[in-house]
């Protein structure tokens, strides 16, 4: 809503490196105030934004929100509330539009006969239906996780999020394809679905930074990369490239990510999207390379 707002909350660096969070200091900025230029956007779901520059800004030391220095925590915290009540937003999107598609296959009919009693359509229902059950725990869990407020807020914020983009991102591309050509007219709400799910998806961080986002979260740090070598030997011989999980110790104990089902889950969006990447431990001493002792994701 910022072509409409009457001040602005805008966070920047007033000390430290980029990338810290210390060091960056909310400010209240009028939007009449000198300096301040701002041009209303037209988004793809129709709703409010706009591109707001600042040259040249001086605010007096009362416009400082909270503690100088001490904003980047407070702005993560309140992002993160922000997040989960998209991702809420999105399974209700998702839902919905999963009714619609359900709906649509108990009525339309091709061939003679309805189209939900096609297979393959109905193999892809249950694949939505799936996500979306598990899309709802993860919603869940960060909503209570707010509610207590507990210390895993942020780490079930990015689950959620990344989760829900997921889902949706499928789903309104399904509610399209299942409903064929008036699915591709704005006579039909299909279209409207989609054009807020690409938007939902991208605000406050796509799927991609919350999976990277919640990896960091869980402790795991990269040490380089795969050889690209070993890579596309194995794609050249019809295999697909394995992550392996190491543990740490010679216990006799089940594998740390199968005791983990949070780390297996990391560990298969790490490996699954973006460079395949080995060297990766977390704090509970799980190791992303070879050995003796791994289980493969």
């Amino acid at each position: 809503d910022g072509h409409i707002a009457d001040v602005l909350i805008v966070s920047a660096r007033t000390s430290g490196k980029p990338g810290e969070s210390k060091g960056i200091t909310l400010f209240l900025v009028p939007t009449n105030a000198k300096g301040v230029k701002r041009t209303t956007l037209k988004t793809m779901d129709s709703r409010g934004a706009a591109d707001i520059d600042f040259e040249g800004v001086e605010v007096p030391a009362a416009a400082v929100l909270g503690s100088a220095d001490a904003g980047g925590e407070l702005l993560d915290q309140i992002l993160d509330r922000a997040r989960i009540g998209l991702a809420a937003e999105m399974l209700g999107s998702s839902a919905q539009a999963f009714e619609m598609i359900n709906a649509y296959l108990k009525t339309r009919v091709q061939f003679g006969q309805l189209i939900g009693s096609f297979q393959a359509l109905q193999h892809r229902a249950a694949k939505m239906f799936t996500e979306l059950e598990l899309t709802r725990s993860c919603v869940i869990g960060a909503l209570d996780a707010l509610d207590e407020n507990r210390n895993d807020i942020a780490e079930m914020a990015s689950l959620a999020k990344a989760r829900a983009g997921d889902t949706l991102h499928l789903i309104s591309n399904e509610v399209i394809q299942m409903h064929g050509g008036i699915g591709m007219t704005d006579a039909h709400d299909a279209g409207f679905y989609l054009k807020r799910a690409r938007v939902a998806e991208g605000l406050y961080g796509s799927q991609a930074f919350h999976r990277d986002r919640y990896a960091h979260l869980e402790g795991f740090e990269s040490r380089g990369d795969i050889d690209v070598n070993t890579v596309s030997h194995e794609k050249s011989a019809g295999t697909r490239p394995q992550a392996r999980i190491e543990a740490s110790n010679s216990r006799s104990d089940p594998p740390a990510c199968a005791r983990n089902i949070s780390t297996l889950t990391t560990m298969i969006a790490i490996v699954t999207t973006g460079v395949v990447r080995e060297g990766i431990t977390s704090r509970s001493g799980i190791t992303c390379g070879s050995g003796p002792q791994y289980c493969v994701c």
